[in-house]
């Protein structure tokens, strides 16, 4: 017989249980095995964590149609060094390797059991980071909350409202250069890439019951944060914005696609003007997609849908976003959908130059090998 491994059981309260040795050689006997279970009482079905198949897919009653795109097993711990490479210097963005980064409302994470539902619905998709708004984490640092390790920023008065943070995966965090809480609005991140490194700014942007002098500072904190941000660096500026851009693309055909969503208000045109100072591209409207897959936000009662959460690219760089779609078929307890955007390095090639030949003038101060004047042409020079 192979030993026993001492499991713990999981109460209702939260608290566990070492099992006596008296009910393991009970449940031993009857070829049973002790089965976790989480807060909800349900058994623990992270077992895509193991590498198993998730098949917590369809608990929710509905297929996610980007099975195909995200992966419906969590394979976000694969590693993406190549054989031979030093995990410690892990360069996470290459040309070879597809980075799933998303985007999230959650409304909160103070609540007991929300980080266990966010983390169970974010294993049915790949996904290696996702940035977070509205945490109501009044908390600073990296946290260790059910079993995981946020990086959060969030206000310093003890107050749970805003927040901002960064979920990584095992592989996102072997390539983390630093982490930087700004406030409890504003974020960021550095990664390790193979030509250029990676930065993105997770942003919880003041919503239309804020004024707009509160507005105006938050746009200036972030325009300072995208200012220090080294110049190499591919950047990534993402979150919830409270903004509509709207759908027109006039005079923006360099700034966002054929695809947005809904009328631009005031604080679009705040937007607007910050991505236009800062060269950056709205991907969320270069892909094709269904209208529940463009909307973020939907009111309590289902009739308004919006465009409000964004992530941008620089526009030297936006070739290398493959897809961002919303995904509202992941149930996070919150009136925000996940936006997903896949990326691969991808170097854009210029035009092949002409070729102008090179004349080797040094010849003709070579007196040894400067070439004869052909008496021909001496004659017709003397007559001219």
């Amino acid at each position: 017989m192979g030993s026993i491994n001492q499991s713990r059981i999981t109460t209702a309260s939260g608290e566990t249980d070492e099992p006596s040795n008296l009910m393991m050689m009970m449940m031993m006997a009857n070829g049973s095995n002790i089965e976790h279970t989480t807060a909800y009482g349900e058994a623990d079905e992270h077992a895509t964590a193991c590498g198993e198949t998730d098949e917590h897919a369809t608990a929710y009653g509905e297929t996610d149609e980007h099975a195909t795109a995200y992966g419906e097993t969590d394979d976000h711990n694969r590693p993406m060094t190549t054989p031979g490479r030093d995990e410690d210097t892990l360069r996470l963005i290459s040309t070879k390797t597809v980075l799933s980064i998303g985007t999230l409302n959650t409304r909160t994470l103070a609540k007991p059991g929300k980080m266990d539902l966010l983390l169970r619905e974010l294993n049915r998709y790949k996904w290696d980071l996702v940035g977070l708004s509205e945490t109501h984490l009044p908390r600073t640092g990296e946290e260790t909350i059910s079993g995981t390790s946020p990086l959060l920023s969030g206000r310093t008065d003890g107050t749970h409202r805003q927040g901002v943070g960064f979920i990584l995966s095992p592989t996102t965090k072997k390539a983390l250069i630093s982490f930087t809480p700004v406030s409890e609005g504003i974020a960021t991140i550095r990664l390790k890439g193979s030509v250029s490194n990676l930065t993105i700014i997770q942003v919880y942007a003041p919503d239309s019951a804020r004024s707009d002098e509160e507005c105006e500072q938050f746009y200036f904190q972030l325009q300072s944060v995208t200012d220090q941000t080294p110049k190499k660096d591919m950047l990534i500026v993402m979150g919830d914005f409270n903004a509509i851009t709207g759908s027109d693309q006039t005079d923006r055909r360099d700034e966002m696609g054929p695809h947005g969503h809904g009328r631009l208000n005031g604080r679009g045109e705040r937007l607007i003007s910050f991505y236009r100072e800062n060269d950056l591209y709205i991907t969320n409207t270069a892909f094709k997609h269904r209208h529940r897959q463009k909307v973020t936000w939907r009111s309590p009662d289902g009739v308004t849908e919006n465009m409000i959460d964004y992530v941008l690219i620089s526009k030297r760089w936006k070739f290398s976003i493959m897809d961002t779609v919303s995904l509202p078929g992941a149930d996070f307890d919150s009136d925000h959908s996940l936006l997903m955007s896949k990326l691969k390095l991808r170097l854009k090639r210029l035009p092949k130059a002409t070729r102008i030949p090179r004349f080797r003038t040094e010849l003709l101060r070579d007196p040894i090998k400067k070439a004869p004047i052909p008496p021909t042409y001496r004659q017709n020079s003397e007559l001219s």
